[in-house]
């Protein structure tokens, strides 16, 4: 991390993680859940974050992320049949490989404060065979409040629209649930208010 100006920032990170006997569940029927063992899981991938100011009071936050999670050895017994499935270089499901969030912020000295940001996600695969998916979708989120600070505690109360664009995406998913049941659609806007306090 670190200035490219007095007035933007980069944070950058790339990762790349190998990992052994990845419990994996599977939801046999409806709340009754069995664990397979993945065998080994590769969790590679990087996030970039920039920050430019543009007024003492406004600023715009950007970050993509990319997530490539793939099962390395992934094979199993069938129903105890003698037959094998393998789902060796599949996708590990529920994690969009790419995620892109942007925001427009507004602090006035007074302590009024507002956000308008929106994110994107790519298309999430939703079981271990890769077979089914969730959709991409680009979410809007609109945020107004107020940051009251004192000796040893700061107050913000806000309100804010989450999804006024009304886009159709699923806001649950449960992977690998039983007789394809993986999608929990969002709401078409959700209106919200609540309170950040804070201890200091």
């Amino acid at each position: 991390k670190g200035l490219i100006s007095d007035r933007l920032a980069y944070d950058v990170a790339l990762f790349d993680l190998r990992l052994r006997h990845v419990p994996v569940a599977n939801e046999v029927v409806a709340s009754v859940l069995d664990f397979d063992d993945a065998g080994s899981v590769r969790r590679r991938g990087g996030e970039v974050a920039f920050t430019l100011v543009l007024t003492p009071e406004v600023d715009v936050r950007l970050g993509y992320t990319y997530a490539d999670y793939e099962y390395s050895e992934y094979r199993f017994e069938s129903g105890g049949t003698g037959s094998f499935v393998s789902y060796s270089e599949n996708h590990e499901p529920n994690i969009p490989r790419h995620h892109l969030a942007a925001e427009l912020r507004w602090a006035h000295h007074s302590g009024v404060f507002a956000t308008l940001a929106a994110r994107h996600f790519s298309d999430i695969e939703v079981n271990d065979a890769n077979s089914f998916e969730s959709d991409g979708v680009t979410l809007s989120d609109f945020r107004i409040g107020y940051d009251w600070r004192g000796e040893s505690l700061s107050l913000q109360p806000f309100v804010g629209v989450r999804n006024w664009s009304r886009a159709e995406y699923d806001q649950t998913l449960r992977p690998n649930a039983a007789a394809n049941r993986f999608y929990e659609p969002a709401p078409l806007a959700e209106l919200y208010v609540g309170v950040d306090l804070r201890f200091q």
